[in-house]
C-alpha cells in the first residue's frame, strides 16, 4: 500500500519590493499580479497532495473578495485561505464506500452523514461544520464492524494523513441521537448497562459504530 502524504497547515508570506517612483495604480497591478502567481503555486502543491485543487477565499486588505487590483498599494495585505480541512471528510466518505463490504450493498449504502447534527446528502466543501459524524444505520453494523472494523481501520487511517488538520476518531453513537456520545470504545464498554435495564440497555444496543470528525 502506497504510504499517504501526511498533511500539515502551513502559511506562506511574500512581501513585493516596489518602486516608490510607480504610480499607485502600477504598484496595485504589480502586487496584483504576484498574488495571482503565488496563488497558482499554491493550487499546484494543493493539488498535487490532495489529488484535487480545494476552494479558496479571497482577503484584499481584509476584505473577503475584495478584487486584488483595489489592495492598498502602499501598506495593504491579499491572502488567500484554502479549505483544506473538509478534504478529511471526503477522504473518510470516500474510503467508507471502498472498503464497506458489498455482499448485498445495504452496509454500504446505510452509511449516513451528520454535519453539526444535520443529516446531509454528502460531503460538500462549501459547507462549514465544526463536527462531521459518519454512522451506518442498518441494524448488523455492529456485527460487521466487530468482524471487519471497517469504520475503526478507516478512522486510523484517515487520522494518520490528517490528524494535524482534524481530530479524528473512532466511536459509537445513537443514530436517534447523533449529538449523545459517550468518547470512545473503551468508555462505551466499562459503562454497558448490565442486565435488567431494559431502557438503558435499548440505548445501548442502539449506538452504532461512527468516525467523528472535528475540524481545528
Amino acid at each position: 500500500m502506497a504510504r499517504s502524504t501526511r498533511l500539515q497547515r502551513f502559511n506562506q508570506n511574500i512581501e513585493v519590493m516596489l518602486d516608490r517612483s510607480l504610480s499607485p495604480e502600477a504598484r496595485q497591478r504589480m502586487i496584483a499580479t504576484r498574488a495571482r502567481e503565488a496563488l497558482r503555486e499554491a493550487q499546484e502543491i494543493n493539488g498535487r497532495i490532495l489529488g484535487t485543487v480545494p476552494t479558496h477565499a479571497t482577503f484584499v486588505d481584509g476584505r473577503q473578495n475584495g478584487q486584488l487590483e483595489s489592495v492598498n498599494p502602499d501598506h495593504g495585505t491579499i491572502a488567500f485561505r484554502f479549505e483544506i480541512a473538509n478534504r478529511a471528510v471526503d477522504h473518510v466518505w470516500e474510503m467508507l464506500i471502498q472498503t464497506a463490504p458489498v455482499q448485498t450493498g445495504r452496509f454500504r449504502d446505510s452509511i449516513v452523514l451528520f454535519a453539526d447534527g444535520e443529516k446531509v446528502e454528502t460531503p460538500d466543501e462549501r459547507r462549514q461544520a465544526k463536527e462531521w459524524l459518519f454512522l451506518p444505520s442498518v441494524a448488523y453494523a455492529r456485527k460487521i464492524e466487530t468482524a471487519e472494523g471497517v469504520f475503526e481501520g478507516v478512522a486510523a487511517l484517515a487520522r494518520s494523513r490528517f490528524g494535524n488538520i482534524a481530530d479524528i476518531r473512532f466511536t459509537y453513537r445513537d443514530l436517534q441521537d447523533p449529538g449523545s456520545h459517550l468518547e470512545n470504545w473503551a468508555a462505551q464498554t466499562a459503562l454497558r448497562p448490565r442486565r435488567g435495564r431494559k431502557g438503558a440497555e435499548t440505548g445501548w444496543l442502539r449506538r452504532q459504530p461512527a468516525i467523528q470528525i472535528t475540524l481545528r
